[in-house]
């Protein structure tokens, strides 16, 4: 995660505005999960937050925070139009999921849990997959064959899908993706490692 914190004085002094995309944030980092603005305290008139959350709840759709002026600029952009397709059902959806923290305040505490649970038993199985509170780990082991290899051996032997995934960043042989959900209770994480075990 960038330091935000760091950021936000060097763009004062220069009018600049701090831009964050929250998309694997929202509904996963903060004290009540609203993403890295709020983790790192920058809210302001300058700020502004996008992003999904198709990836903390599953809904259609997304949005933007910050001031109403700043917001209303946005959605005259040609990406902005082009991105609202205006689902009434996907707003639905979406209205719904802003409330999940709030009916079940100790979902986002499982998560971080079964996060600090997978990430800690990756590395103790000498993986590099971070220490952070994103609820998705990624590690490199070896080349694509391997990973591919492991990939089917996870699903073909424990019913467990790991993603083999060739997306930016991920290096030149690939990378396996393992997301932590808040439903996964601790002896799932434990069956994933405890097969991961036995094949690397």
């Amino acid at each position: 995660m960038p330091p935000l914190a760091e950021y936000r004085p060097l763009l004062d002094p220069h009018g600049g505005w701090l831009l964050v995309d929250e998309s694997h944030a929202f509904g996963v980092i903060g004290p009540t999960g609203r993403g890295a603005v709020e983790a790192h305290g920058v809210r302001g008139a300058r700020v502004l937050a996008g992003g999904s959350l198709g990836k903390a709840f599953s809904a259609y759709g997304g949005l933007a925070v910050g001031p109403a002026d700043a917001i209303a600029r946005l959605w005259q952009t040609p990406a902005a139009r082009g991105a609202a397709s205006g689902m009434s059902a996907g707003a639905a959806m979406f209205a719904a999921s802003l409330a999940c923290p709030e009916r079940d305040p100790g979902r986002l505490q499982r998560l971080r849990d079964n996060v600090h649970r997978l990430k800690a038993g990756l590395r103790g199985l000498g993986l590099d997959a971070g220490d952070t509170e994103a609820p998705v780990a990624t590690f490199v082991d070896g080349t694509a064959k391997r990973m591919k290899k492991l990939q089917r051996q996870l699903f073909d032997e424990q019913a467990v899908f790991v993603i083999y995934s060739t997306y930016v960043g991920a290096g030149p042989h690939g990378a396996l993706r393992i997301a932590a959900f808040a439903d996964h209770e601790p002896a799932d994480i434990d069956r994933l490692l405890h097969a991961l075990r036995r094949h690397l």
